[in-house]
């Protein structure tokens, strides 16, 4: 669908992400599972709003995340 992103966690972030949620939703026809970096305390909130909506969850801890994003996970070598 498209790559990770980032929004800012101010009410027009927040529906950016539920928008795009929609799209990819709309496109597959299947609702999109939500992937999370914890973050502090500020992903609660979301965690919140998505499981009351029944929406599928997934936390990853910040330092699992940062190792992914450090690793290769596929080479593009020619």
């Amino acid at each position: 669908m498209g790559k990770s992103f980032r929004f800012h966690h101010t009410y027009d972030g927040i529906q950016t992400l539920i928008l795009r949620l929609q799209e990819a939703e709309s496109l597959t026809e299947n609702k999109p599972v939500i992937v999370l970096e914890s973050t502090g305390h500020y992903y609660l909130g979301l965690v919140a709003h998505f499981k009351k909506q029944r929406d599928e969850v997934i936390i990853l801890s910040s330092l699992i995340a940062r190792r992914a994003r450090k690793s290769k996970l596929r080479s593009v070598d020619p």
